[in-house]
């Protein structure tokens, strides 16, 4: 018999993330400047990254420091090449979501890296 297969969680379409977005971002955080979308703050947010490194599989919880309609921006210890593939479960006080996306940029800051994340979202109907 065989062992019972997990299922992944759904990933929202674009436009499951904007509703999502609307409930949890607060004020922006900077000007719309040079940017395809603004950046909002969120009060509370975690992020659960999914992915292979050098062949192995890596699974880190990272602090959420922004949100977009394109993307997150999180703060993480470790160094991540960009353009890795990521799999992701975004946890907002008690919401949570599965989401896909690329390393877009990892940059180093005191004790850590902040690590942009372009989101990917599957075909709409």
């Amino acid at each position: 018999m065989r062992a019972q297969e997990q299922t992944q969680p759904k990933v929202p379409t674009r436009d499951g993330w904007l509703e999502i977005l609307s409930r949890h971002a607060s004020p922006e955080i900077g000007p719309h400047i040079r940017r395809r979308s603004r950046r909002y703050n969120v009060e509370f947010g975690v992020v659960r990254l999914v992915y292979q490194c050098d062949g192995k599989a890596r699974d880190y919880t990272v602090s959420l420091l922004g949100i977009s309609a394109d993307g997150l921006m999180v703060r993480n210890h470790t160094y991540m090449q960009v353009d890795t593939p990521l799999r992701m479960e975004v946890t907002f006080d008690d919401d949570s979501v599965a989401l896909n996306g690329r390393v877009a940029h990892c940059t180093e800051t005191v004790g850590a890296y902040k690590i942009g994340i372009r989101l990917q979202f599957p075909e709409q109907p």
